[in-house]
């Protein structure tokens, strides 16, 4: 069983990560960069991470507005399809690269035997989280939240997988994990798991305009992770 974890930056993708390695699964040589928000590190794959960068550099874009790849230099394909063979001597490997949710139609044809999990967040805590982490106004960073959950949604509508939600409290978070990973056949742990919840759960007192576009996404996913992954 090998997992990818689909979700934009600030939405949960080192916890869910994190998690996953607790459960006995192999995430290659990572990123171990710890802050006070991420403690137990981002757990990034730093080769698939550098790869995903060049990806984005081909099309003339990068992570606050990425585009999706249409065509790929034989070199970087090359890149692709060793770090693709490097990731198969791993048994019960795991990656995660917010990237990836527009760089995945990409791999997808060199990873063999995976399946995907998503994590989603709310968009004016991502925003506020980008903001205070990346210097970000707000709206932009809403409109980032946009494109890549935009993007989230048309991978679930092709490949359909379990969706979980961020910023929530403990035992609430911890339920949709357990739910989700009987999807992979995990035992999940939640003792062992405490360690990596560092998240601490508080509704954001700002008086912010969100689009209604952007609520009508964050609507549908929501319906998804509370709905349709009881389906897995």
């Amino acid at each position: 069983m090998n997992i990818v974890v689909l979700g934009m930056h600030r939405s949960g993708t080192s916890l869910l990560i994190g998690l996953l390695e607790l459960h006995g699964f192999q995430l290659g040589e990572v990123s171990h960069q710890t802050s006070k928000l991420k403690p137990t590190g981002t757990k990034e794959n730093l080769a698939i991470r550098s790869i995903n960068n060049q990806i984005l550099d081909v099309t003339n874009s990068d992570w606050k507005f990425p585009k999706l790849p249409i065509s790929l230099n034989e070199s970087l394909i090359s890149k692709i399809k060793s770090q693709a063979y490097e990731l198969s001597k791993l048994k019960n490997w795991a990656l995660k690269d917010p990237r990836m949710v527009f760089t995945y139609p990409v791999w997808q044809n060199y990873i063999d035997n995976h399946k995907i999990i998503g994590t989603i967040r709310k968009p004016l805590d991502v925003a506020q989280s980008m903001k205070k982490k990346n210097n970000i106004e707000l709206n932009e960073g809403m409109e980032i939240w946009y494109r890549y959950n935009l993007q989230l949604l048309d991978l679930w509508e092709q490949h359909k997988f379990p969706l979980v939600i961020f910023g929530i409290d403990k035992e609430s978070y911890f339920s949709q994990v357990r739910d989700a990973f009987k999807y992979f056949n995990i035992n999940f742990n939640p003792q062992k798991s405490d360690r990596f919840y560092q998240h601490h759960n508080k509704d954001s007192k700002l008086n912010v305009n969100i689009p209604d576009y952007i609520q009508a996404l964050y609507k549908r996913l929501m319906m998804i992770a509370t709905q349709e992954s009881l389906r897995f």
